[in-house]
């Protein structure tokens, strides 16, 4: 944030003997320009140990007043809201240690000129200035918004590439004009929904309000717009909140969302809902509107399904079948006052089928409470390490927000064939050896990936894995097609705007080769991104390379016939054949190398 200039971790528990370190949420410690610090909170709503949870939180206020410092707290919620925020700052950060040893004073000059010129200006057009550095004018303009001195919108999605298809994120002097549509670069490129079929007055409608939207993209003041457009100013944000509500597949709705009659949230029924005999339609959103209506059918579905109370009977069914929760509702509906006439009782299956559905969504959405509620706390246990675990609180918005690095040992014996200048032919047998692979959280691509040849993965080999993505064309081993053109595999190849561009998290495991001193500083000096380890032992954190490594080798490796063999059975000795007693008969070639 831009009023913070530090961050720390949390001060040694053991400094304060009113409190242990058992009694304090996680926290860190933030300060201001002023030198005034904020305690930052950080816990799970919905908890099961309520109690637990006010306790520590009250403890972590109090010990925050001994040091003068006032306390907030964090929860997923918020990260959600903010969810822009956060990762756009990722990228500031990343984009200011990656230039720390550089010097900047061309593209601080260029960034007083435009301020002198225009007072603002694009994003895009500040990375493409002449004879700067798009990577140095990011860093420069990070850190003026860091410090205050720049205004901007970091809370809204932008791209930070600053290629052809610039950001329409605005950046300004402090003070100036800030709530800024990020838009999809230029206003003249947005993309255009198809009014053709509209009536006239709804494409005047539309007409209207896009025109609103464009004018103040262009900063032209409220009582203009007002004067053009007939929209007040309250109407003007209205419409900017529209505009920048969360897409489920393009990010924001954009100018979608100006369309008269354009839904951008769920349905939520208002009429209320009545006897349709012999007809399943008329009844949509008739489970919301019973909810709202009778909040005790939804505490029944909670507590028989997720077990969010006690039982009060001496005997109750820990997992019941959807049917015996279907004749407990209808119970319990029929306790409340519900009559034949109302919904669910006046359909012909009693909302059977709209009650299966909902409460499936409540077991993916609360799948730990579930689990525990109907196969007990072992396997909810069991759940939470392998294949689900706590969900993540930060999520990747884009390619390259998050990459994750693993190495994947081949099971097959190989036969590598190398050729000196002599001429000469040279086999080796490898019985084990490793593929490296960065893969995008986002979209599960590859940034690079190639077979490292070693008995046991080195720091030189997760440095070059790095390096291959960055500088892919500096590596002579690219797949080729028939006609001699390079194959583009990887994220970058098959998206250009995204080369060069790094990563801004990487994840890591605790292997040796990745905690190595020069692994680190050399990943934090060059590429600027934060590195994550992550628990060790929690192969589920880094189910996006996982995934990858087993559909490489399930394909692969796997379908060879020196595979080392699915179980203690399974010998390559045995799928290898009679035939010859030489090795390099018996194995595949893995690749001809030329040295």
């Amino acid at each position: 944030m831009p009023e913070f200039v530090s961050y720390r971790p949390p001060l040694n528990p053991g400094l304060d003997a009113d409190h242990s370190a058992l009694e304090l949420l996680p926290h860190s410690v933030a300060r201001d320009q002023r030198g005034h610090q904020t305690w930052f909170g950080y816990l799970r709503t919905g908890s099961r140990r309520e109690d637990e949870v006010k306790a520590r939180s009250e403890a972590l206020v109090a010990t925050a007043a001994k040091q003068q410092a006032r306390c907030e707290f964090v929860s997923e919620r918020y990260l959600e809201r903010h969810r822009y925020l956060f990762d756009n700052w990722l990228v500031l950060s990343r984009a200011m240690t990656a230039a720390a040893s550089y010097p900047r004073e061309a593209e601080a000059d260029a960034l007083v000129a435009i301020l002198a010129s225009e007072g603002i200006f694009q994003l895009g057009e500040a990375l493409r200035w002449p004879q700067c550095d798009p990577a140095m004018m990011l860093a420069v303009i990070a850190r003026e918004l860091q410090l205050g001195r720049l205004g901007g919108r970091p809370d809204e999605r932008v791209d930070w590439s600053g290629n052809d298809d610039p950001s329409g994120a605005m950046m300004a002097v402090s003070g100036a004009r800030k709530r800024v549509v990020p838009a999809f670069g230029d206003p003249a490129n947005w993309p255009q929904p198809s009014i053709e079929s509209f009536s006239e007055s709804a494409r005047a409608t539309y007409r209207r309000r896009e025109r609103a939207v464009r004018l103040y993209v262009a900063h032209v003041p409220f009582d203009v717009i007002t004067r053009e457009t007939g929209l007040s100013r309250r109407e003007v944000y209205r419409l900017l909140d529209r505009f920048t509500a969360p897409h489920p597949v393009h990010g924001i709705f954009g100018l979608l969302a100006l369309v008269p009659g354009q839904r951008i949230r769920g349905y939520r029924r208002q009429k209320p809902v009545r006897e349709n005999a012999g007809n399943s339609s008329g009844y949509a959103g008739a489970l919301g509107a019973l909810i709202d209506r009778v909040p005790q059918a939804l505490e029944l579905i909670y507590e028989e399904l997720l077990g969010t109370r006690a039982p009060t009977e001496p005997m109750c069914d820990r997992a019941p079948t959807f049917r015996v929760l279907h004749r407990h509702w209808l119970a319990a509906l029929r306790d409340v006052g519900l009559s034949d006439v109302d919904w669910p009782f006046c359909t012909g299956d009693r909302g059977y089928t709209t009650l299966v559905r909902f409460c499936k969504t409540l077991m993916q959405r609360y799948p730990d409470r579930a689990v525990r509620r109907r196969f007990g706390k072992a396997a909810a246990q069991r759940m939470a390490s392998v294949g689900h675990g706590v969900p993540a609180l930060i999520h990747p918005q884009r390619p390259g927000s998050f990459a994750i690095l693993d190495f994947s040992r081949v099971d097959a014996a190989s036969c590598l064939s190398l050729e000196t200048p002599e001429g000469r032919v040279l086999h080796q047998v490898l019985p084990r050896w490793y593929i490296a692979m960065l893969v995008d959280e986002l979209t599960t691509a590859t940034w690079s990936a190639f077979a490292t040849l070693e008995i046991e993965p080195s720091a030189d080999s997760v440095l070059e894995t790095l390096d291959r993505a960055i500088r892919p064309h500096a590596y002579a081993d690219a797949s080729r097609t028939e006609q001699g053109q390079a194959l583009a595999i990887h994220i970058q190849e098959l998206v250009p705007e995204l080369g060069f561009s790094g990563v801004t998290v990487l994840k890591l495991d605790n292997a040796k080769c990745n905690r190595a001193h020069e692994v680190v500083s050399n990943i934090i000096d060059t590429l600027g991104c934060a590195i994550n380890f992550g628990p060790p032992y929690q192969w589920q954190r880094r189910s996006a390379v996982e995934k990858t490594i087993g559909q490489v080798s399930a394909d692969g490796i796997k379908r060879l016939a020196s595979s080392y063999g699915t179980g203690p059975g399974g010998s390559s000795a045995a799928r290898c054949g009679p035939g010859s007693n030489s090795a390099q008969d018996r194995l595949p070639r893995c690749r001809a190398a030329t040295f």
